[in-house]
């Protein structure tokens, strides 16, 4: 699972990464890599940990997006110093991340870094700020756009569906529209639509917990 990874190859691990390695299994693939069947699809289940974590493994930028919406999450559950990653640094480590990805024509618009700027998006609408998560949002429609579409994203369906479901979510949580109408991006089926907006999942039960 974790051969190809991009963790496995880079040596040179910092302390926040190497702290991520510590809560990821303890968190991110317990609290938010839930099973999801607006993300799974109708014949399969737990795909958000079978697929979609060792594929995220895979690139750098899509690695620090999650480790942040992760190590966000975990301090809003468990208190603020429950972790000693800061933060405001590892958001600026994605950001870099993903101009790093932006300004190589071989990552550009590969999925990896589609799955990073949506879970950026995430990120924004959870922990940060809505006009960003919609300057995000902005920019995955057009990286989507410069794939080719929504049928054109990888892992059999996956990303499609996980982009709709961070779109449904994100613009019922900061009041916008849907940015992937059905219109100007159609699905690869008739069967795929945006599912209805999931609080509860989407923020992996922070409503059960008091904001740190």
């Amino acid at each position: 699972m974790w051969t190809e990874s991009w963790y496995v190859r880079n040596q040179s691990l910092s302390l926040v990464e190497r702290e991520w390695l510590t809560l990821r299994q303890k968190h991110y693939l317990t609290n938010i890599a839930v099973d999801n069947p607006d993300i799974d699809g109708p014949d399969a289940t737990g795909l958000l940990r079978t697929q979609f974590f060792p594929f995220i493994l895979s690139d750098p930028a899509s690695v620090h997006a999650i480790m942040l919406v992760a190590a966000s999450h975990f301090g809003r559950v468990r208190g603020s110093k429950a972790h000693t990653i800061d933060l405001l640094q590892l958001r600026g480590m994605a950001i870099s991340e993903i101009n790093s990805a932006l300004a190589d024509e071989s990552r550009g618009t590969s999925d990896q870094l589609i799955a990073a700027v949506a879970e950026m998006a995430s990120y924004e609408a959870l922990f940060g700020d809505s006009s960003i998560c919609r300057t995000h949002m902005v920019g995955l429609t057009r990286m989507v756009s410069l794939r080719g579409g929504l049928p054109a994203l990888g892992l059999d369906g996956l990303l499609e569906r996980l982009v709709l479901w961070i779109d449904s979510n994100t613009s019922h949580i900061t009041g916008t529209r849907l940015y992937f109408d059905k219109r100007a991006f159609p699905p690869s089926s008739a069967m795929v639509n945006h599912p209805q907006p999931d609080p509860a999942r989407f923020t992996g039960g922070l409503s059960r917990h008091q904001s740190s």
